[in-house]
């Protein structure tokens, strides 16, 4: 049977010629139910400190629940966003790749119509030296026959007035002479008879 302290307080004995005091068995009975009493509020109160702290330690699993659930949502987009990041390592690498591939193929292309270009401009080059010197060489004989007739002065008249002597035989043009080009190839040039200056 559960016994309160207004219980105590309120609990009479019969009385009897042999028995005890009855003041200090109503003392002692006062002393009994205030120590029952703090104990009781004691245990109230625990009780209320012990539903608070079950209440935090809710609020703390909660609270920890919540951090792991973080935690892993964390390490998910980590992971997610290296994946995304190699992905776009690998992509401009790729692309780079393909960027120098075509920088060089262009550079490549560039060079050989320069090359090309150098080339026609040495044949053309080679070409104009043959021909000019063919020139000044045409040119030389022609002065050189020019200051042989003017040498000759009255001999020249005289023969003048001398029948022209029967046209002997046709003379063969002389055959073209050839000149080396610096690549190597060869290149006709068409030289002028002697005979033609002296006429």
């Amino acid at each position: 049977m559960k016994i309160t302290p207004q219980d105590i307080h309120s609990q009479e004995f019969r009385r009897s010629l042999r028995g005890y005091d009855m003041d200090e068995v109503d003392a002692f009975l006062a002393q009994v139910a205030d120590e029952l009493e703090a104990r009781v509020q004691e245990s109230l109160h625990l009780k209320d400190q012990l539903k608070v702290l079950e209440e935090r330690v809710t609020e703390y699993r909660q609270l920890d629940q919540r951090l792991k659930d973080t935690l892993v949502t964390a390490q998910e987009m980590k992971e997610e966003i290296a994946k995304v990041s190699q992905h776009k390592v690998e992509a401009a690498a790729a692309q780079a790749r393909v960027e120098a591939q075509q920088i060089v193929a262009d550079a490549h292309k560039k060079l050989v119509r320069i090359q090309s270009q150098v080339d026609e401009m040495r044949r053309y080059r080679d070409s104009f030296i043959i021909r000019y010197k063919a020139f000044l060489d045409q040119q030389y004989r022609f002065l050189a026959d020019y200051a042989r007739t003017e040498g000759a002065g009255g001999e020249g008249a005289k023969a003048a007035e001398k029948p022209a002597a029967a046209p002997g035989p046709a003379q063969k043009p002389a055959p073209p002479r050839k000149e080396k080009t610096a690549d190597g190839g060869e290149l006709e040039i068409e030289v002028a008879s002697e005979d033609a200056g002296e006429e």
